[in-house]
């Protein structure tokens, strides 16, 4: 009978991932539980209740403004060093996450905003994402399941619990998203492919990266999202060309990534950045 070779370096490095999980998952529950604690601490804050005075905001925790508050307080707390990089982070996202929570819920019906009131909502979620991502990229080895939770948790402060449901389906959208463009860059990365992550203006346009050549790409995170940007179904292609950006779709699952956190295996880069290096010289050749 045939029998099966395992190698060494493969337990190691399975073990080596369980540890970094392990330790990411620590270390990450501990810096939200400590930045929920000084978030809480904020809203007792002479400060903070002086600045609602003058803003002319009511103390109700409901109100997008109220946490616009927190955050402006917060903000004035923080002093940002290597030391500090990661806590404030996580400060940021948990002060920041209720506002963006809030402003989610209205957008899902914004046939009443305005077009400017309309633009600043997308753009506190757009900021919002950003900082998540920002903590995420440096923290590849927390488990996606566990920031789910936690940001969760965060933004479900300023909203009724009934509808707790809905923050998380939205916290999942955020992080599937993000998970995709993390893949992205890993792959990028290891192709020495150059590119940067878009502005928060360009990311309102629909730009996720550029590449060298102000070359735009709009990266989606589900074939559904693909396909209503204008994909060609009977296409095999994973990307298209759409008003001088190119929208990807990297077909990524979450068997892609080391024990359900946000790092890409070995064997799912070096199976899949191939792939990629073909897209890329596909766009552009396409937006030449």
């Amino acid at each position: 009978m045939p029998t099966t070779t395992i190698n060494p370096g493969d337990n190691e490095r399975s073990e080596h991932s369980t540890i970094n999980m392990e330790r990411a998952t620590r270390d990450t529950k501990e810096a939200f539980d400590a930045a929920g604690e000084l978030v809480l601490d904020i809203q007792d804050n002479s400060v903070f209740i002086s600045r609602l005075q003058e803003r002319g905001i009511p103390y109700d925790d409901t109100l997008f403004e109220f946490w616009e508050t927190v955050q402006s307080v917060a903000e004035d707390t923080l002093v940002d060093s290597p030391e500090t990089k990661e806590m404030n982070q996580v400060m940021r996202i948990v002060a920041a996450a209720p506002d963006a929570g809030i402003k989610q819920f209205i957008l899902k019906d914004d046939s009443y905003l305005d077009y400017p009131t309309k633009r600043e909502y997308v753009r506190t979620t757009s900021e919002f994402n950003s900082l998540v991502r920002d903590y995420v990229s440096d923290n590849l080895d927390v488990p996606y399941a566990t920031m789910a939770k936690l940001l969760t948790e965060a933004a479900s402060r300023g909203i009724d619990p009934a509808f707790s449901g809905e923050v998380a389906e939205n916290m999942e959208v955020i992080l599937k998203g993000i998970r995709t463009e993390l893949g992205f860059e890993q792959k990028m990365t290891a192709a020495n492919i150059p590119f940067r992550r878009a502005t928060t203006d360009e990311d309102l346009k629909g730009i996720d990266y550029v590449l060298k050549g102000d070359i735009s790409i709009d990266v989606k995170s589900s074939l559904n999202e693909f396909l209503k940007s204008g994909a060609d179904a009977t296409s095999t292609k994973s990307y298209f060309v759409k008003s001088g950006r190119a929208i990807l779709y990297p077909y990524d699952a979450p068997a892609d990534y080391e024990n359900g956190t946000f790092r890409m295996t070995d064997h799912a880069l070096e199976l899949k950045t191939p792939q990629l290096v073909k897209d890329i010289a596909g766009i552009k050749k396409s937006l030449a």
